[in-house]
């Protein structure tokens, strides 16, 4: 840039025989400034004495602004001229003078005149705006935002408006860039005849946009025996879908489906947690659930029969006089149209029942769990919330019908009679209905057979032929149909004719032998005896299919398989579910005092298949193993005989 030295020299003498001694002002400037100087009354001084005030005032050209000034002070007149002729300052003595700014101006400064010559110097420089793009954010998946920028630098009134041109942006986002990324905001477009413009880039950052888990409504309401369920929350964003609960001990839930098992009642709190990932955040929310104990209501009619299937466990009455008594249906006698019912007291969760009662609405309350196990029940209950449609027979496995021999013929009760369905029936929430299977007429051999007790009076039995227990005088036939985990008790119900190949346990005098004649008996049975007519000894291990204990006879005990053991032909064994933790009993005695009432093959009550035959209601309980020790609530160990609340194997029970 081309520079202008303006040097003003006054020499001022006084004629009047004395001199004032006046010092040389220099003004330096490019060629967009100008610089004059006011000393007193003269604005265009050239010099000054000792003590004056100097004015300095400084101009710019348009578009241009004054960008520094300073002033020095040089000894004596030769060596300020050599001080602007040389680039060589070192040994040129120089005073650099403090200029102050006058208040209220941009252009002016003043300074007081020392004993030397002074030099003034000021620079330009070209008016110049920042256009800076200003830094923003994005959400991760949204469309790119609208860019803006910031202006600085304008000097006086001077903004925006005497811009030309357009602002524009450029910038590489596009929507789904992931979280974390960043992108150039480049600014460009805008004109000034006055102003340079300096475009400064800024930053788009992507963050990461934020999960949502929304439980609405939030609080619920359960009935304890309830389906399992799930309550799903609206959820958006991304990651994984997790639940926890707080009270495990109430209820679980499955970790990734949701799905809420009720164990007992009680308060629950289910937290659904989204995990997020690299584009969104996390979440969470819950919902709270009332676990109420349930009410089991069902009316009896004027047949004073009904039948029952709950979702939660029931607890009935003993005793001969107790209103209403549940059963459940082990056995069928085709000959008589008779069912065998096997009376029930604690009923878990879901068995089909048949209920003998006064007319009338009943209430029961359920308890959170029965240790009763009833695996065998001709009885179907219908625990799918709402009615479902049965045709006439159905297939034992739920497939299609490849073999029309094995089917069973559905009844349901009507006016308290189990009636043949035709075509369809119609079964509702918690009712039953009846599955029998359809048999074949059947000629009886027309011999006996020979059958030696025990020293205990007890054998097991499994004849290749159809037996009649009616008339054999001291002999009785069971089958097992259930187990009290809690109580150690097995359920037998007592049986007078039996089809071949039905698994029994005998009970008559000590070592005696019994002659039981044959018999064309079409009868069925559920049993958890299980029957040896292979012709030969078969050897049974401790478990059969993983969940299933052997028990073998021996004496008057069903002593649990070691390692094996021997069943004779015509023999039978027991097979109980596997309880977990190991804590089935050793072995299954059975005692003399049953403690319970046995019904006799002559009572019997009119009930009927269609419009035939009769109800027998025979029932006998066999107690399982030697009772594990037992104490009260003090500590103290006490009998099986004890009355009360009890503790046995960690489990506390009451004996009646």
């Amino acid at each position: 840039m081309k520079r202008f030295l303006f040097v003003i020299i006054a020499l001022i003498t006084a004629a009047s025989g004395w001199a004032q001694t006046k010092y040389g002002l220099t003004a330096v400037t490019d060629e967009h400034g100008t610089m004059t100087f006011k000393v007193g009354e003269n604005d265009n001084a050239t010099s000054a004495a000792e003590g004056d005030k100097v004015i300095v005032t400084v101009g710019a050209d348009y578009g241009w602004q004054i960008s520094g000034i300073t002033a020095e002070a040089a000894t004596t007149w030769d060596q300020a001229s050599a001080r602007l002729r040389t680039t060589d300052a070192g040994s040129i003595p120089i005073v650099n003078i403090t200029l102050e700014k006058v208040e209220g101006t941009t252009n002016q400064w003043t300074f007081t005149m020392p004993a030397f010559n002074v030099t003034v110097s000021a620079t330009c420089k070209r008016l110049t705006i920042t256009v800076k793009a200003d830094d923003m954010s994005v959400t991760y998946g949204t469309v790119k935002p609208t860019f803006t920028a910031t202006v600085t630098g304008f000097i006086d009134d001077d903004d925006e408006s005497m811009l030309g041109g357009e602002l524009t942006f450029a910038c590489d986002y596009a929507k789904g860039a992931n979280a974390g990324s960043t992108f150039t905001i480049t600014p460009s477009g805008l004109t000034s005849e006055k102003y340079d413009i300096k475009f400064v880039a800024g930053t788009l950052t992507v963050d990461m946009a934020s999960s949502s888990v929304i439980f609405k409504p939030w609080q619920f309401k359960k009935q304890f025996g309830d389906p399992d369920f799930a309550i799903y929350p609206s959820v958006s964003g991304g990651g994984t879908l997790t639940y926890t609960i707080d009270k495990p001990e109430i209820a679980t839930v499955d970790a990734y489906s949701g799905l809420v098992s009720i164990k007992d009642i009680g308060n629950i709190r289910v937290t659904a947690t989204l995990s997020g990932d690299d584009n969104y955040t996390g979440d969470s929310d819950w919902y709270e659930v009332e676990i109420v104990q349930r009410k089991q209501a069902f009316t009896i009619g004027p047949s004073g029969r009904t039948t029952l299937c709950c979702l939660a466990p029931l607890e009935f009455a003993e005793g001969e006089d107790e209103n209403p008594k549940a059963y459940t249906v082990i056995g069928y006698d085709f000959d008589t149209k008779d069912l065998l019912l096997n009376r029930v007291y604690s009923v878990p969760a879901k068995t089909p029942l048949f209920i003998i009662g006064e007319e009338g609405d009943y209430e029961m309350i359920c308890p959170t769990h029965s240790d009763a196990y009833y695996e065998y029940n001709m009885l179907v209950g219908n625990t799918s919330g709402k009615a479902i449609r049965i045709e006439e027979t159905a297939d034992p496995d739920g497939k299609p019908d490849d073999d029309p021999s094995d089917d069973l013929r559905n009844y349901y009760l009507k006016d308290g009679k189990f009636v043949e369905v035709e075509e369809y029936a119609d079964i509702n929430d918690s009712e039953c209905y009846l599955q029998l299977p359809i048999s074949e007429q059947r000629e009886a051999p027309g011999n006996s057979l020979s059958i030696q007790m025990n020293a205990d009076g007890k054998a097991t039995l499994c004849s290749d032929v159809d037996l009649d227990f009616t008339d054999v005088e001291g002999l009785k036939a069971y089958v097992v149909t259930g187990y009290d985990i809690s109580n150690l008790k097995l359920w037998l119900s007592r049986v007078m004719k039996v089809s071949a190949k039905t698994p029994l346990l005998l009970k008559g005098e000590a070592n005696k032998t019994y002659s039981v004649p044959s018999a064309a008996v079409k009868a069925s049975y559920e049993n958890m005896l299980v029957g040896n007519t292979s012709g030969s000894q078969i050897t049974i291990e401790e478990t059969a299919d993983g969940n299933l204990r052997n028990y073998y006879l021996k004496g008057d005990q069903f002593l649990k398989v070691n390692e094996y053991a021997y069943i004779a032909n015509g023999k039978c064994y027991l097979q109980l579910p596997k309880q977990e933790e190991e804590e089935e009993p050793a072995e299954a005695r059975m005692m003399e005092e049953f403690g319970f009432d046995i019904c006799e093959n002559d009572e019997v009550m009119a009930i009927g298949i269609g419009e035939h035959g009769t109800l027998n209601i025979e029932h006998e309980k066999l107690n399982i193993g030697d009772f594990e020790p037992r104490y009260n609530l003090s500590g103290q160990r006490v009998s099986k005989d004890y009355k009360g609340m009890v503790i046995t194997k960690g489990q506390k029970i009451i004996t009646k």
